[in-house]
C-alpha cells in the first residue's frame, strides 16, 4: 500500500480561493502481490522476493503461523533475499511463514508455505 497525503483549496478558473476552506485527504493504492519462493537449506530457510516487494532490515517482521517454534536469526542478503533460523527446525515443514515490511512509504505482505 503506498498512502499521500495531500492539502488542497478549491480555487475558481482563475486560481482565486472558492472559500477559506482547506481541504485534506489521503490518496492509497494498493501495491502488487509480491512474487516470494523459498528454499529449505538444512535447518535454515532462505525466501527469496521475485518481484513487487523488499526487505528492508530493521522494518521487516516475520511471522510462523503455527507457531511451533522461533525465529532465533534473521541473515539479510541484499534487499529482496533473507535467511531465516530457528530454534526447533524439525518444525518449520508445514508452516506459512508471512513477513510485513513498512517504512514510510511502503507496506508489503508476503507469505510463503513451507
Amino acid at each position: 500500500m503506498v498512502s499521500m497525503d495531500y492539502a488542497f483549496v478549491e480555487s475558481d478558473g482563475d486560481g482565486h480561493p472558492l472559500s477559506s476552506e482547506l481541504w485534506v485527504d489521503t490518496w492509497d493504492m494498493p501495491l502488487p502481490e509480491p512474487v516470494v519462493s523459498h528454499a529449505i537449506q538444512g535447518d535454515k530457510v532462505e525466501i527469496t522476493i521475485h518481484k513487487s516487494a523488499w526487505f528492508f532490515p530493521g522494518q521487516t517482521a516475520f511471522q510462523l503461523e503455527p507457531a511451533n517454534t522461533f525465529i532465533t536469526r534473521v541473515d539479510y542478503n541484499g534487499f529482496r533475499e533473507v535467511v531465516l533460523e530457528f530454534d526447533d527446525p524439525t518444525q518449520i515443514r508445514g508452516t506459512k511463514i508471512t513477513f510485513d515490511t513498512k517504512n514510510v512509504f511502503y507496506f508489503y505482505r508476503g507469505t510463503v508455505s513451507v
